[in-house]
């Protein structure tokens, strides 16, 4: 029996680790189909809910879209987005990120995490879309 894209992308999923000594390695999982599109969701170190968002009705399609948007992540920005955020951000965003630490350095470290985790992801997909 064929599988479907959602467990073919459930197994790729098992296999997506960042290279490197000691760091911990992210836990997709994925939700959506090809027609709305797929999310791949996460948690930083630091506990951030990453969700990476992916269109595509291929595989290929899929791995394309996820490498475009790894590379368009700015881990500088993201950082800096949340700190400026949880310091002068409208109420319900300064809650929002309550949680998130107020080192820049910590926020600097998740965020090349969350790239890191991104890019493993799009390697991932990609093998599995130009493999088939």
């Amino acid at each position: 029996m064929k599988k479907s894209m959602i467990d073919s992308i459930e197994s790729i999923l098992e296999s997506v680790t960042i290279p490197g000594n000691g760091i911990e390695s992210p836990n997709w999982s994925v939700s959506g189909s090809p027609a709305e599109g797929w999310d791949f969701e996460c948690y930083s170190p630091q506990g951030e809910d990453v969700i990476f968002s992916v269109t595509g009705r291929t595989m290929r399609e899929i791995a394309e879209d996820a490498r475009q948007g790894a590379e368009a992540f700015d881990a500088e920005e993201h950082a800096a987005a949340i700190l400026i955020a949880k310091r002068t951000g409208e109420e319900d965003m300064r809650r929002y990120y309550a949680s998130a630490p107020d080192s820049l350095r910590a926020l600097l470290e998740d965020a090349d995490w969350i790239d890191a985790a991104q890019a493993a992801l799009a390697s991932e997909l990609e093998k599995a879309a130009f493999a088939a």
